[in-house]
């Protein structure tokens, strides 16, 4: 009996080494996973001591995409030979302070990129249309405006429609091209395009004139205070980008990061300890007389 007891204590013993040896470094793992846990602690403690909240983080998000719509919208221009600043100069005169300066960027990248206009003068013509339009239908400015660029640009006869412009669909485009001794299939797409521009101008001058009448109004007021707060809170946000205010996003990012890691590592560890202890007992229930080192464990 003491002989077997012994072969079992030395067979244990083996076996228990492992399990130090896992113990050991789960309590390694921990360390490390606890530093971890602890920089999110300190990305925590520099946003609330910056004084950077969720509304700020936002607005700051807002700006750095604006930045980036600004520099497309740069670059555009500049490859049509246009101003950035007297291209959106006049899109802001003709738009009455009823529209957010990054929308109407967001609005002339679209143009530009869907071929429909690459000139300032033009776009603010549609412009015009645009807030006349959504006057008489009740919409914003920003809206009409998207909805005109969008139909020329994608020569939709029927998103023209919703606003009141009566294209005629195809048919339109068939009567144009006999006025000029040319087939509707030989039109290009630019040459439709801009067909349905000079309609889309010509047709809604009426339109344009009333609408100057009513400058003023209470429903204008509103769009212009709505445009003006987006403006602000654009100047906002650059001004915190500025200031620094995703810094500690990097830090707070790179602890989430380091923690998830570890998690990872320490569940595996906990796992392989798990397999050893379990082949600890197995190995000592086989073993006649191990029952007193078993319960010891």
């Amino acid at each position: 009996m003491p002989q077997n007891l012994g072969m079992a204590q030395g067979r244990i013993s083996i076996n228990t080494s492992g399990v130090k040896q896992a113990a050991d470094d789960v309590k390694s793992q921990s360390e490390k996973m606890n530093k971890s846990l602890s920089g999110i602690g300190v990305g925590i403690g520099l946003a609330a001591v910056t004084g950077i909240g969720s509304m700020a983080l936002e607005l700051a998000k807002a700006a750095a995409n604006a930045e980036v719509t600004r520099a497309a919208f740069n670059n555009l221009t500049a490859d049509a030979g246009q101003n950035a600043e007297d291209f959106l100069g006049k899109l802001r005169n003709v738009s009455r302070g009823m529209i957010a300066d990054n929308d109407l960027v967001l609005a002339s990248n679209r143009a530009m990129l869907l071929g429909v206009s690459q000139s300032g003068e033009e776009l603010a013509a549609l412009l015009e249309v645009a807030s006349a339009r959504a006057t008489a239908m009740g919409i914003t400015s920003t809206q009409a405006f998207n909805d005109i660029v969008t139909g020329i640009g994608r020569m939709s006869p029927l998103i023209l429609d919703n606003l009141g412009i009566v294209v005629g669909g195809e048919k339109a485009f068939d009567n144009y091209a006999k006025s000029i001794g040319r087939t509707a299939d030989s039109l290009t797409d630019t040459e439709k395009k801009q067909f349905l521009i000079n309609k889309t101008i010509k047709d809604s001058q009426q339109i344009v004139a009333d609408a100057a009448k009513s400058f003023g109004s209470a429903a204008e007021d509103f769009q212009r205070f709505n445009a003006e707060l987006e403006n602000s809170k654009m100047q906002l946000g650059a001004f915190l980008l500025a200031a620094g205010a995703t810094d500690s996003l990097a830090t707070f990012s790179k602890s989430i990061a380091d923690s998830k890691e570890q998690l990872k590592e320490f569940g595996i560890f906990l796992d392989v300890t798990g397999q050893k202890y379990k082949r600890f007992y197995a190995d000592a229930s086989t073993i006649p007389g191990a029952g007193a080192v078993v319960a010891y464990f």
